[in-house]
């Protein structure tokens, strides 16, 4: 059986719909639930999967997003708004992580 090579639309809406999906999988298999204890439980131990996860999605955004440029910048005939807006539609976990990470440092 062989498999083709995604080109590289197929490959940055992989990559971007992977980016904003993998928080909602992580939290729904049980990633963020605090260990087995009694009493009150520090908020701390969320912090490293929490980071991760924002990794993971800078990871995947990026990755979507230069799919996407090439996919763009390779495109044959005129630019319309359709493709501009699909090539802002690969921005939005980046945005995101932009968003957590100055609400992390900024307050």
């Amino acid at each position: 059986m062989k498999f083709k090579k995604p080109n590289s639309r197929q490959l940055s809406w992989i990559a971007t719909i992977s980016a904003v999906l993998s928080p909602l999988v992580l939290y729904l298999i049980g990633f963020y639930d605090p260990p087995d204890v009694d009493g009150y439980v520090c908020g701390l131990y969320i912090l490293g999967p929490l980071f991760m996860t924002f990794f993971l999605v800078g990871v995947l955004g990026v990755i979507g997003l230069l799919a996407g440029i090439k996919n763009y910048r390779n495109r044959p005939g005129q630019k319309t708004l359709p493709h501009k807006v699909e090539l802002l539609a690969h921005f939005i976990p980046l945005a995101l992580v932009a968003a957590f990470i100055v609400m992390i440092f900024v307050g």
